[in-house]
């Protein structure tokens, strides 16, 4: 749940430059599976956190089948080590380039500790998709019975979100991590007590 919290956070403070109320609307113990109830525009930002992680996992997917086959094979330890710090580089320069591209597309210009925040988010994320984690989009129907009216910008929003609801594709968990799991949320608890 510190996770799932963290992320809504920063896409909310990317939005709105503060972080949201969460509102619970289900939580299932059996099967974990966390239902929150969202700012619109929120959702989209995490959406955009969620199509991000698989796009990069996407790209970097053949060199990790390239890690994975070298690594089976004798006598090539040096070509696997190579090929695995490549992957972890190329994340870093991502990660970095991506959070700095939300930071200062939005209202938060220059935010320094913000972007830190991003980064650790979408590192944290990437982490976590590569080990079968999925966020899935669920909106409401519009009544037909009833005459709402939605502005222009909202149905924009809508039209986004019903596409970004259809379109996450998330792969099977890897059996061999790339990325350790890691959480450094202790360090933002830790700010916040001070």
């Amino acid at each position: 749940m510190k996770f799932t919290k963290f992320v809504v956070d920063s896409a909310s403070l990317i939005v709105s430059g503060r972080a949201s109320v969460v509102n619970l609307g289900q939580l299932s113990t059996s099967d974990p599976l966390v239902t929150l109830l969202l700012d619109p525009k929120i959702v989209l930002m995490i959406g955009g956190f969620v199509t991000w992680a698989l796009n990069t996992w996407k790209q970097i997917e053949e060199i990790r089948s390239l890690r994975s086959k070298s690594a089976k094979i004798n006598g090539l330890d040096e070509i696997t080590a190579l090929l695995e710090k490549k992957v972890k580089e190329r994340i870093d320069i991502e990660i970095e380039k991506h959070a700095t591209e939300l930071v200062s597309s939005q209202k938060a210009k220059g935010d320094h500790e913000l972007t830190r925040r991003i980064e650790r988010t979408l590192r944290m994320l990437l982490q976590r998709v590569e080990r079968g984690y999925h966020v899935y989009i669920m909106l409401p129907d519009k009544p037909e019975d009833e005459k709402i009216e939605r502005s222009k910008e909202e149905d924009s929003l809508f039209s986004k979100l019903f596409d970004l609801q259809h379109s996450l594709q998330f792969p099977p968990a890897n059996e061999d991590p790339m990325l350790a799991l890691t959480s450094d949320l202790q360090e933002d608890e830790n700010k916040q007590e001070k």
